[in-house]
């Protein structure tokens, strides 16, 4: 839609904005279906073949890890990664504690200053989930128990991984910044993990996902043996500037009621599962993605060209010191211009006033 036919819509559109989703929540819970946007690059972290994703902050690690924990979003991820079909998914480590299925820090700081090899505990996480899966018994009455029978039992343990039945499974472990305070430790804890993810491949149908902050994956995790058949796996999540757009539609056109309505009417659109999708021109740099921006912002930074195109702009100037722009930031940012622009500019034409734009 030419954003000159949306001109006196800008008092509405401004509300529609304010009441879309656009604050990202990583605290681990479900994400919202109606806001489920895959980025085409983000396909390969979503690959069980794919055993680390990194990321910066705000790029959507914790998103990924709660969404892959959802049956139902899981179903929706099936048609860009059909392999997640018929997986069973636990977390192994995340943002909320669960002291039966993973150990938390202080059980970390204990076993490590009794000289434990935190190798054998994540070992012991993995253990005692097939276990719970498969209908076995093995010691759990604290970490260090079971621990301890994976290396009194080695036989055992090795039985129980083979003789687990024909389920597939995948567990997550995310926010491993919570498993110590003190970044040597956390360094050693996260080595012990990636060491564990390279033991796990040799039972087939179990596979394993660690979400990294762009710092930790540069650090000394990977100093051991074979930790190249791991980096070979490695996937970035990324986001270009028609992901950011393509997001911030998805999330646009699910504002409810009339809302949500009224964006519907700028963005090309299909109905799925019960939620609004964007198009696939949607998903891509196109002349449909700058006119649908075009009706919330107008077509330049101000009364011409020379300032600049708000549909770049909106983003470049959120970009972080290698040129990169968070999902977090750039929808945060488009709220916060709207906001300001309903404060500072009501009367003007645009949803968004160009002086409000981030930068």
């Amino acid at each position: 839609m030419n954003h000159q036919s949306m001109l006196g819509e800008a008092p509405a559109l401004r509300a529609a904005i304010l009441a879309a989703k656009l604050k990202t929540d990583d605290s681990g819970e479900t994400p919202d279906a109606a806001t489920l946007y895959v980025p085409p690059s983000h396909l390969k972290a979503l690959r069980l073949d794919a055993h680390v994703i990194v990321g910066g902050r705000g790029v959507g690690k914790s998103f990924w890890a709660s969404a892959l924990q959802s049956e139902e979003l899981r179903r929706l991820l099936e048609g860009a990664a059909s392999d997640l079909a018929g997986v069973t998914v636990r977390l192994g480590f995340g943002e909320k504690e669960n002291i039966d299925a993973y150990p938390n820090a202080d059980v970390f700081t204990k076993f490590l200053d009794q000289g434990g090899d935190p190798y054998d505990l994540w070992r012991a996480v993995i253990l005692r989930w097939v276990a719970e899966h498969s209908g076995h018994t093995i010691p759990r009455d604290n970490w260090s128990a079971t621990a301890a029978w994976l290396k009194e039992e080695p036989e055992a343990a090795a039985k129980l991984m083979q003789q687990r039945g024909d389920w597939r499974g995948l567990i997550v472990f995310d926010a491993l910044d919570r498993t110590s305070n003190v970044w040597q430790r956390m360094d050693e804890i996260v080595r012990g993990l990636l060491r564990t993810v390279l033991w796990l491949k040799s039972y087939q149908g179990l596979y394993s996902k660690v979400f990294l902050r762009e710092d930790q994956a540069e650090r000394t995790v990977f100093n051991f043996p074979d930790a190249s058949k791991l980096t070979a796996t490695k996937a970035e999540l990324t986001w270009a500037r028609h992901d950011l757009h393509g997001l911030l539609w998805q999330r646009l056109i699910n504002a409810r009621d009339a809302h949500g309505a009224l964006m519907r009417r700028i963005c090309p659109h299909v109905q799925q599962s019960g939620f609004w999708r964007v198009a696939d021109e949607m998903k891509v740099e196109s002349a449909a993605q700058r006119k649908a921006f075009e009706c919330l912002a107008g077509p330049w930074m101000g009364r011409d060209k020379r300032r600049g195109v708000p549909y770049t702009w909106s983003v470049s100037h959120l970009a972080d010191g290698q040129g990169r722009t968070s999902p977090r930031s750039f929808l945060a940012a488009i709220r916060q211009a709207a906001e300001d622009s309903a404060h500072r500019y009501p009367e003007h034409e645009y949803a968004l006033h160009y002086v409000s734009h981030p930068g």
